[in-house]
């Protein structure tokens, strides 16, 4: 079984999402799973020049504080489905679904920049990636898992580097 680099819910992130299931189960179906912290891929287009990556470098471009690393400009997508979506950026940047949502408001109010496009779903993800070395994003584990291995070999999985 290959092993790929990924991120792993925190503890920190797995309390603040327990809680928020709990607030949310009062409202709607949402339904966190607990007993399976959910592990991301990060990944660029084949061609993209990136092999490893700072957790906090990656941390900045989706927080849009910056579009360079290592000298070279790039995009980050994200995937819309909120609950994976706010995992995933809660265990990247240790903050809550809260002050995530806060930060982008208060940064595209200065004037600062924006937040990260969204794509509706994975195979939108796979294919902004396949079409250019400019972009970064992410998948489940288990989405990038099931893809075929020729579609694989148009990414690029990007190591992290706590």
């Amino acid at each position: 079984m290959k092993t790929y680099p990924t991120l792993k819910r925190s503890s920190r992130a797995a309390k603040l999402l327990s809680a928020l299931a709990a607030y949310l189960a009062t409202t709607t179906t949402l339904i966190l799973a607990k007993d399976q912290p959910a592990e991301f891929v990060i990944l660029a287009n084949k061609d993209n020049p990136i092999q490893t990556i700072e957790k906090s470098d990656l941390a900045r471009l989706y927080l849009s504080k910056t579009r360079k690393v290592d000298g070279h400009a790039y995009r980050v997508v994200n995937l819309a489905e909120d609950q994976v979506k706010e995992e995933f950026l809660s265990d990247l940047t240790s903050m809550s679904p809260a002050e995530i949502e806060r930060h982008y408001i208060t940064m595209e109010l200065r004037g600062e920049g924006e937040k990260p496009k969204e794509v509706s779903s994975s195979k939108s993800m796979i294919f902004l990636l396949i079409k250019s070395d400019k972009i970064i994003g992410w998948l489940p584990l288990s989405e990038y898992e099931s893809l075929s291995e020729p579609m694989k070999k148009q990414m690029r999985v990007i190591r992290i580097n706590q």
